[in-house]
């Protein structure tokens, strides 16, 4: 199978947008200053890398085919990267009396692949084994890269190195245009009948157990040669992953505000709910059952600091019900449905982590109302024009799936 991934090498892109524009090699020769005998070699050795033909020749013009086309909107993405990067640090440093130094054109993707790297790593070392080079020749692309941004890229220290504020600056970028070459590759692999490329899905406790594996399925059935990586982290450490491009999507309960960079939508609203194993004192009681039953026993309650949380705590305020000393506070599946089985515990938990679990008859769902508003559950993506294939097409198994979770808490 082709590799999805191809390296956006800069100045290759660059002569490839002015051969779209000017619509011909000696026009486009013209403006970037290279003979169109190199400029035929760079189309060429595009065109073998993503295996697809890039030009008809009509006339005397270089017409883009599809891919073509495709390939052009992402350079032209990953080069507008290079270039907020540059204005970004240019207003960090606020050097207006100043000419500009226009290093976006001088930057090259090795340069930026050893600064991931070592970023990665916290070491030239390491970064030199992961790309298979020597540890020189990684020290030499930093060392050009930091001279061609002007600004000292990492702190060196004994225990290894450490991005400065402007490296962090850069590196947020340059994943970003990595990111893009991906969704390049893909795109055109997809055009070509066969979406091969990865999808990198940020997935939040409310979201792991039932959402995200229904809509998984559903997408590796119709695209089987996809692949799928689940990250489990915090939010902030999954809404970093996604400003840079490393994660596609978050998939879990929403919060506000959301950052401008983001674009979000709701899929569903899923409801806190009381669980208990089924065979438990609570779930076998008849008659009307209140939320004062329910004191005596020990709770498994979620974290601090998150929406569930602050919903727990409001409904046992107005129920005016505590819940001891003895509580212990959880977002983990697996915890809780070990405490629940091994004791006489009561958990809050949403109900989309437990819908399986009740579904197996393993866990039973008190009748009691925990909040009556719910959280919304939804997608967050960076805020661009296009998604890459990939993340479109599990977003449309995303909403399909979330149909029938909103059913069910009705």
């Amino acid at each position: 199978m082709k590799e999805p991934f191809f390296e956006p090498h800069f100045r290759r892109l660059r002569a490839y947008i002015a051969i779209c524009e000017a619509g011909t090699l000696y026009k486009a020769s013209e403006q970037v200053h290279l003979a169109p005998s190199s400029l035929t070699r760079m189309v060429q050795e595009l065109e073998r890398t993503l295996a697809v033909e890039l030009f008809e020749r009509t006339g005397r013009r270089m017409v883009p085919t599809e891919s073509g086309r495709v390939l052009a909107a992402g350079a032209r993405r990953i080069l507008a990267y290079l270039d907020e990067a540059e204005q970004e640090l240019e207003a960090g440093e606020n050097t207006q009396a100043e000419p500009p130094r226009l290093f976006s054109h001088r930057l090259t993707h090795r340069q930026l692949r050893a600064l991931i790297d070592v970023a990665r790593h916290h070491s030239m070392s390491e970064a030199a084994r992961q790309q298979k080079l020597s540890q020189p020749a990684v020290a030499m692309a930093i060392r050009d890269l930091e001279q061609v941004v002007e600004t000292p890229l990492f702190y060196r220290t004994s225990s290894g190195m450490t991005l400065t504020e402007q490296g962090e600056v850069l590196l947020r970028y340059a994943k970003l245009a990595f990111a893009e070459s991906n969704a390049i590759a893909d795109e055109i692999s997809a055009r070509s009948g066969e979406l091969d490329g990865r999808v990198v899905i940020g997935a939040l406790p409310q979201s792991g157990a039932l959402l995200i594996p229904r809509a998984v399925n559903m997408l590796l059935t119709e695209h089987p040669k996809l692949r799928v990586s689940v990250m489990d982290g915090t939010y902030d450490a999954l809404l970093q992953g996604l400003l840079c491009g490393e994660v596609d999507i978050i998939v879990g309960g929403l919060r506000f505000p959301v950052p401008e960079e983001i674009r979000y939508e709701q899929l569903f609203v899923d409801k806190l709910v009381c669980v208990v194993r089924s065979s438990h004192p609570l779930a076998q009681r008849t008659g009307r059952l209140e939320m004062r039953h329910a004191q005596g026993f020990e709770w498994v309650i979620p974290r601090r600091g998150t929406p569930a949380r602050e919903q727990v705590d409001a409904m046992l305020a107005r129920a005016q019900v505590g819940v001891g000393n003895q509580y212990i506070e959880s977002n983990s599946l697996h915890l809780i449905r070990g405490l629940l089985m091994e004791s006489d515990r009561v958990a809050i938990i949403s109900q989309c982590q437990v819908q399986l679990e009740v579904e197996m008859g393993m866990l039973t769902i008190l009748p009691l109302v925990i909040h009556e508003g719910g959280t919304p559950i939804g997608i967050r993506t960076r805020a661009v024009n296009e998604w890459p294939i990939g993340t479109q097409k599990l977003i449309s198994c995303l909403r399909q799936v979330s149909g029938g979770l909103n059913s069910m808490q009705r």
